[in-house]
């Protein structure tokens, strides 16, 4: 499942910011995570979250309730809506990691895309 989110991911942020975009991002984010941004999402989205907003500063929440909204419209989270799904990363704890978890999943819309 955590390939899965991975590719889910990348999928979203490459929609929004392309892929140079991603590769600022993620040249940035991982040098403060010292890790893979979307292995950290999966494992803790709190602790990714934070080190958004240490890139981002205020624009961190509007960018993730972007994500949100992308997964939610190409079918890939159920059970929340992006302001939710803001108040869970802001939360950080199991029982928001868990719920984020669940919420994310397979495309009721069809396959995985895949750009890159």
């Amino acid at each position: 499942m955590a390939e899965f989110s991975r590719s889910i991911l990348s999928n979203a942020f490459n929609s929004l910011l392309g892929s140079a975009g991603v590769r600022v991002l993620k040249f940035h984010v991982e040098r403060r995570l010292g890790q893979d941004m979307y292995d950290v999402f999966y494992e803790d989205p709190g602790k990714f979250y934070k080190a958004l907003i240490g890139f981002f500063g205020a624009g961190a929440k509007p960018l993730m309730r972007l994500i949100a909204r992308w997964l939610k419209e190409n079918g890939y989270m159920e059970n929340l809506d992006p302001d939710e799904f803001i108040k869970l990363l802001e939360k950080g704890d199991k029982e928001a990691v868990e719920i984020i978890r669940k919420s994310i999943k397979p495309s009721s819309q069809g396959g995985l895309m895949h750009e890159e």
